[in-house]
């Protein structure tokens, strides 16, 4: 199948194409706009079409593009496809578009699709290897689905017990406010906590996002932010964007309770389901594992190297057009000597030091997060050096000089809002979110009686 891979520079155009086709929401343009603006110049995103010989779209695909220890790595979360027959030419379409374009030496895809058996022989033939660990005869690995569809009631009915009763608790804090942030409540400053990125952030997702922040208010103290959630949607998907927590909210149920406020949320925002991440993965929310009502096989992630066992480049293919260059790589550059790692055989390399989740919890000042979504390329391992008792799953958030950019100013400020723009100070949550939670008690205390 001849397939002709392009760019769309378009953001209306792309995200009306995810959502009317069913796209993850990890695809919609303001994901690739966020990750380049926490991560700077090193981060290119190329959005790309691609279709067959007869200008048909088989699928779609948000690149990113860095430069690591002097080689070009190339990667696409959850990218569309939109017959799973097509997958093969589909992914080879990409990798030889990222060689030629981007002289990338490795790319790395997701691909949502369901899992089959003779799709994972078709990409082994066309040396493609699989980041995912499954059984020889398993269709790949397993994803929780959530559906939304149902009444708050039904939502909290799937809940343990223990699991409400925790919820329940994390509602009772008499002294703990849930806001909802958009780019214009003014929310986060209401409550004289910094902005900084999130604002600009909460732009680029626009209508596709919800993140909702929980912070301890006390007379006569400064407010605390306990931790936040951030989701980002489509009608027909949710998925889980960010999350981080401080060891108190832990404590105090506030996660679980906030978790689950969220997901009332996008019910009401009318979602139908949420992708509740890998079903192995112990660090998935108690939560989103209860709400669950199957685990389903997907393809999964699929690496392949671009560069031939002798260091070779590998000849241009379908995609086209001029070269561009990758910042951290100079044109001359002969590339760097295959390594051991390069082989099928690597291991499961180092995570990426996740610069958004960095950035939101700095602005909440969280000092103690939690789990975000696993990075599959690697930046060097500062973070391996934590200091005892800190992981990755709780990790107090250090600043990067190398990808940290200052927030943009308005009309010379320095930061604060000008008179004109300040938002009165605010002492209780947004009426939205009141309403919401309020909302969602009652549904908790519906489900008491079980």
């Amino acid at each position: 199948m001849a397939l002709s891979v392009s760019s769309s520079l378009n953001q209306k155009t792309w995200d009306a194409t995810v959502r009317v086709t069913g796209g993850h929401p990890d695809q919609l343009w303001g994901i690739g706009a966020v990750q380049q603006a926490a991560e700077g110049e090193d981060l290119t995103v190329d959005r790309v079409l691609v279709r067959d010989s007869e200008e048909r779209m088989v699928g779609y695909a948000q690149l990113q593009i860095r430069p690591h220890h002097g080689r070009i790595l190339a990667e696409g979360q959850q990218v569309h496809v939109n017959r799973p027959a097509t997958v093969p030419a589909f992914m080879d379409a990409l990798a030889r578009y990222a060689a030629d374009r981007y002289r990338a030496e490795r790319i790395t895809l997701t691909v949502d699709v369901p899992g089959a058996v003779h799709l994972r022989e078709a990409l082994d033939q066309r040396s493609w290897t699989p980041l995912d660990p499954v059984g020889e005869a398993e269709a790949g690995p397993l994803r929780l689905r959530v559906p939304l569809g149902e009444t708050e009631k039904a939502l909290s009915a799937r809940l343990s017990a223990e699991t409400l009763d925790r919820c329940r608790a994390g509602l009772r804090v008499s002294d703990v406010t849930v806001r909802e942030i958009t780019a214009d409540s003014g929310g986060v400053r209401a409550v004289g906590l910094k902005t900084g990125q999130i604002n600009h952030l909460l732009k680029d997702l626009g209508q596709d996002s919800l993140l909702l922040v929980a912070t301890q208010e006390r007379p006569g103290e400064q407010p605390e932010a306990l931790g936040y959630l951030w989701f980002v949607h489509t009608v027909g998907l949710a998925m889980l964007y960010r999350i981080g927590f401080t060891r108190k909210a832990r404590e105090l149920g506030i996660d679980d309770a906030l978790l689950l406020t969220g997901v009332v949320e996008l019910q009401k925002r009318g979602v139908q389901r949420m992708d509740g991440g890998d079903a192995k993965d112990k660090h998935v929310p108690t939560v989103v594992r209860e709400l669950a009502d199957r685990e389903r096989a997907v393809l999964g992630t699929w690496r392949k190297d671009l560069v031939e066992a002798t260091g070779a480049k590998p000849s241009a293919g379908t995609g086209g057009g001029r070269k561009r260059r990758v910042r951290g790589r100079r044109k001359d550059d002969p590339g760097v000597e295959p390594q051991a790692h390069q082989g099928a055989d690597a291991a499961a390399e180092p995570q990426r030091v996740d610069q958004v989740r960095r950035q939101v919890s700095q602005d909440l000042g969280i000092e103690m997060t939690g789990v975000t979504p696993a990075q599959r390329e690697i930046e060097p391992a500062r973070d391996a050096a934590a200091t005892p008792g800190e992981s990755r799953g709780d990790a107090a958030p250090r600043a990067s000089s190398e990808h940290q950019r200052e927030p943009r100013k308005k009309n010379g400020d320095t930061g604060t809002a000008s008179p004109q723009e300040r938002p009165p100070r605010a002492g209780r949550p947004i009426s939205s979110v009141k309403r919401l939670y309020a909302e969602g008690m009652r549904a908790f205390r519906d489900a008491a009686g079980r």
